[in-house]
């Protein structure tokens, strides 16, 4: 469903057959859209039920495979696909981010296939793929939410991206439907031609796949009760939204607007809507401690997995409570919770760390050699591991006698200030974490006279 801006014009008589109805496409005072209305259309039972939803019967347009409501949202002809209406509504008098009752189960929101039919082109002015693309990342971008999108070859994937085939009005940009049944709505059409084939740039492409998108999962129009022209069945509130969001990429009659991100309460609604999941607990376990882990949005069965060398103690739906008890092991380690709505990993550190070269951004060691220009005589090493104290020495070679040592931690870097005569040494690096202290490890390395160049090649390996 597309975003539109609604078109007022007042007659001083109605002419039968030409409806006035909103849709998601440029405003304009030029332009009527004609409808032929169906003796027998207030007879079908899904428009029955549209007409009972608060939509009005001369808003209602018959496709070839849908019914086009209010000229941008989609619905199904069967009404086997509304089989799960909820009873329950909030009502409200103000605007505000909103949902359908039905939405995508929490555990299909992790995996939402997405085809791109051929009849989208591949290049030119009609070609949406890279706005396509952009808009997914988008969504999928969001990190308090579960929502996943994923592109597939499969033409019976979840969403079905197509043309529309000239089944649109010329001022409708792109259209989708509503969740049924626990899935996504299962098509986007784009009018290729949309108004007489007006260019339509790539940030205003992105825009509109984000926002038909957002249907597709159950976002309705933030201004809803504005331009949509129905009642509150089927537009639940948000918690923690505005009664007004000008900024949101929800909001209907916003056909021609560039794609510049997110409203903070776009975010908010969707993390409402399908919330991540997430395992919160220790970043580090030592030996013979024990961690307790909590799940927030699990769902009502969780099966815990851990690596052989980590022991659950005990667990529940929502906490895990895991030991480690081999002093001989060290490195990373993980949590995993298979839940009903999807699932989710913990990753932490086990044991003292130790030291890996790739750890620092400017260490002396790296290329081999080091010469008295760098940085004024200092030598500057920057670890990337936060919560830790490092060491870092320079030996002598071949007496490895301690001619300098040096201590930073995680919040500052190590500045070697020695000097030495030109000739090879060896440099050495050890950290400290809340678990102890690793092996000292290093290189050969040489100092050279920068004016002259030169270099050394030196192995790496542990003190």
């Amino acid at each position: 469903m597309t975003c539109y801006f609604k078109n007022y014009l007042k007659f001083g008589i109605l002419f039968l057959g030409i409806l006035l109805f909103n849709n998601c496409a440029e405003d304009t005072n030029e332009e009527i859209i004609e409808q032929v209305e169906n003796d027998n259309l207030s007879d079908n039972p899904v428009v029955k039920m549209l007409i009972s939803m608060g939509y009005k019967l001369e808003q209602i347009q018959e496709l070839d495979d849908y019914y086009l409501v209010q000229g941008d949202l989609l619905f199904s002809k069967d009404i086997n696909d509304y089989n799960r209406k909820k009873s329950s509504h909030e009502t409200s008098h103000f605007e505000r981010h909103a949902h359908t009752d039905d939405l995508v189960s929490q555990i299909n929101a992790t995996t939402m296939t997405v085809y791109v039919d051929p009849s989208i082109p591949t290049s030119g002015t009609d070609n949406w793929r890279n706005a396509i693309s952009n808009s997914i990342s988008d969504l999928n971008g969001i990190n308090g939410s579960k929502v996943t999108f994923i592109f597939s070859t499969n033409t019976n994937s979840d969403i079905t991206i197509e043309s529309d085939n000239n089944s649109l009005p010329n001022n409708v940009i792109a259209s989708a439907g509503f969740p049924t049944n626990d899935q996504p709505f299962n098509t986007v059409l784009i009018n290729l031609d949309y108004s007489s084939n007006t260019n339509v740039s790539e940030s205003n492409k992105r825009y509109n796949m984000v926002h038909e998108l957002g249907h597709c999962i159950g976002l309705r129009h933030t201004n809803w009760e504005n331009v949509d022209s129905v009642t509150n069945v089927g537009a639940n509130l948000i918690p923690g939204t505005p009664s007004q969001d000008p900024n949101s990429v929800m909001n209907g009659g916003t056909a021609t607007f560039s794609w510049s991100g997110f409203s903070n309460f776009d975010i908010i609604a969707i993390e409402y809507l399908y919330p991540a999941l997430t395992i919160n607990g220790s970043s580090l376990i030592c030996v013979n401690e024990t961690k307790t882990y909590t799940l927030a949005n699990g769902g009502a069965s969780v099966i815990w997995q851990v690596p052989s060398y980590i022991q659950i103690v005990s667990s529940t739906n929502t906490s895990v409570t895991v030991t480690f008890t081999n002093s001989t092991t060290n490195g990373p380690a993980y949590i995993r919770a298979n839940t009903g709505n999807g699932t989710v990993q913990k990753d932490f550190w086990i044991g003292k760390r130790y030291v890996d070269w790739v750890d620092f951004t400017n260490d002396i060691g790296e290329e081999g050699y080091f010469c008295s220009s760098h940085n004024g005589n200092e030598y500057v090493i920057s670890p990337k591991i936060k919560g830790n104290t490092y060491q870092y020495r320079l030996l002598s070679f071949p007496s490895l006698s301690v001619l300098y040592t040096s201590t930073t931690t995680s919040s500052n870097s190590g500045t070697i200030n020695y000097t030495p005569s030109p000739g090879w040494y060896v440099f050495e690096v050890r950290i400290t974490n809340a678990c102890g202290t690793s092996q000292w490890i290093g290189n050969e390395v040489e100092y050279v006279d920068c004016i002259n160049g030169g270099g050394g090649q030196g192995d790496q390996g542990e003190g």
